[in-house]
């Protein structure tokens, strides 16, 4: 009874991980998704002033943000570290970024 108990703690433990990567990897598409929305110019790369007007005008990427507690004074700080000479940055740097802040917490 208790092997079968241990094995069983031990399959839903491994499903709940599986099930959670799952959503990680479908949060992190959908930021993505957001992010190459932000790029108004089609430039392939988010300026500040893309990324500012989406945390504004994009309630789904404010919402996670705010449940990832990204400010947008934290969003403005981690682009300016993460920003190219030319001001911008890629999307996957900014998403990769953006992620690390979720799995720090």
């Amino acid at each position: 009874i208790v092997e079968r108990a241990t094995k069983a703690t031990e399959k839903d433990a491994e499903s709940r991980a599986q099930e959670k990567k799952k959503e990680h990897a479908d949060a992190s598409f959908r930021l993505y998704q957001m992010v190459e929305k932000m790029d108004k110019d089609g430039s392939g790369t988010i300026s500040l002033s893309e990324i500012l007007d989406g945390f504004h005008n994009m309630p789904e990427l404010s919402r996670l943000l705010t449940l990832m507690d990204v400010s947008e004074e934290d969003l403005i700080t981690m682009f300016e570290l993460l920003a190219e000479e030319d001001g911008s940055a890629s999307y996957d740097v900014l998403v990769d970024n953006l992620e690390r802040c979720e799995s720090d917490d």
